[in-house]
């Protein structure tokens, strides 16, 4: 687990310098997590990366506090995150649910409500109509990470979970995804947290 860890710490997204007629709004000097080596960072495996982390004891660690600058930087103004951009040639991006999910389970704790209230309300009104497995257990561990868990969370997995006789069965990962936000309830989080 060692390497693993300093992997985490040492790596990081493609960094650049902020350029004034950049194409691209968000800072990209900050450092995060890329999905692969030498290209930029995104929201989700930084995310995954921060909650790893945490659950390693290196909550504190500066590249865990740099990590969560970066998630909030790309923050979008209506709230929520996508993969990893607010605005590209002068167009706001959407956000996405899975991702705003990860981003509001890695920020617990380290920022205040108001800071993500506009992305916790962005997911609250789209969890209701979300059964995807991932974007669905995603959306409800993200909101149950700030005490925000919705009352039918169980039984939107489950009518999920009844959608394998549609669609095929899922795979084991999103199975398990399922089953941590059927279970994730009320202190569920702190157990990640010092």
């Amino acid at each position: 687990m060692n390497r693993a860890i300093q992997f985490l710490i040492v790596s990081s997204g493609k960094i650049s310098p902020k350029k004034d007629n950049d194409i691209i709004v968000h800072d990209t000097s900050i450092k995060g997590r890329p999905w692969i080596e030498n290209t930029h960072s995104w929201i989700d495996p930084t995310s995954l990366s921060i909650l790893a982390l945490n659950a390693c004891g290196y909550r504190k660690h500066e590249r865990v506090r740099e990590a969560v600058r970066m998630i909030l930087d790309r923050q979008l103004p209506v709230g929520g995150w996508n993969y990893g951009n607010t605005e590209v040639f002068g167009k706001q991006l959407m956000p996405i649910s899975e991702c705003t999910g990860h981003a509001l389970c890695a920020l617990a704790g380290y920022v205040e409500t108001n800071d993500v209230k506009l992305s916790i309300d962005y997911l609250n009104r789209e969890v209701d109509r979300i059964r995807t497995p991932l974007a669905l257990s995603w959306s409800i561990l993200g909101l149950a990470a700030w005490s925000n868990r919705p009352v039918k969370a169980r039984d939107w997995i489950l009518e999920s979970l009844a959608l394998q006789k549609k669609y095929g069965n899922y795979d084991t990962a999103l199975l398990s995804q399922l089953i941590i936000a059927y279970c994730a309830s009320g202190d569920f989080w702190s157990s990640f947290l010092d």
